[in-house]
């Protein structure tokens, strides 16, 4: 099984597709997120597809429990791998979404890498909540509900693997190739480092798309991966 994520973070459909093409052999699953869906909407789905590869919908759904149902019923017809959710309880999202869906594929979003400790303590107003107690509560949740796994830093990896063990598929983006990433990610870490720390799937997006021979990048992150998982 590969590990790596690619997520298609441009604005282009044609350039999503000549990616696909491109990594396809190195990358099972490709996350099409609110930039290309907001412009294109189903029909990027569709493309996507025909290349026969795995479809990770990051939408990051977030409403009513009817309302994400509706939702989640029409996305199915496109057959994703994964659907991104945010939830606050699990009961109403088990009972009218998961139940009646008997989708496998849902992601709970915990923590963006993109915020840290002093935007959670905004947040919450409270000093002394930390960010890996914070998903820990978030990953319970996901769990109740139904869903196969969770979106969270690498930094929390290994306590949420402690935690659930094989109950949650671990997803991690803020993957970077050096820890001294200058974007606008907070909490970042290596591949080699992120999969001892127990992740399951590596979102790896800029590190490749930004290489002057990406397939090569995707080849030594795979070849990495493999060695560290023995």
């Amino acid at each position: 099984m590969k590990r790596i994520i690619f997520p298609l973070d441009v604005s282009q459909k044609n350039d999503a597709i000549d990616f696909v093409k491109l990594l396809k052999d190195e990358v099972e699953i490709f996350k099409i997120g609110l930039e290309l869906f907001c412009k294109y909407g189903p029909e990027i789905l569709n493309d996507i597809s025909k290349l026969n590869v795995k479809i990770f919908l990051d939408l990051k759904l977030h409403d009513i429990p009817n309302t994400v149902y509706g939702a989640v019923k029409n996305l199915l017809n496109f057959n994703p791998f994964f659907i991104t959710i945010h939830l606050e309880e699990y009961e109403k999202f088990r009972k009218f979404v998961f139940d009646k869906t008997n989708f496998k594929g849902f992601l709970g979003v915990t923590w963006l890498t993109s915020l840290d400790e002093n935007s959670l303590h905004f947040l919450t107003e409270n000093k002394n909540m930390s960010v890996i107690d914070f998903v820990l509560k978030k990953a319970e949740i996901y769990y109740k509900s139904g869903c196969c796994g969770i979106v969270c830093s690498a930094h929390e990896a290994k306590k949420v693997k402690e935690k659930f063990g094989n109950k949650l598929k671990i997803v991690c983006p803020g993957i970077r190739l050096s820890e001294s990433s200058s974007d606008d990610q907070e909490r970042i870490m290596t591949p080699e480092k992120a999969i001892k720390n127990g992740a399951d799937f590596l979102v790896i997006g800029r590190p490749i798309r930004e290489a002057n021979d990406p397939l090569g990048i995707c080849r030594k992150i795979n070849a990495e991966i493999n060695e560290n998982l023995g």
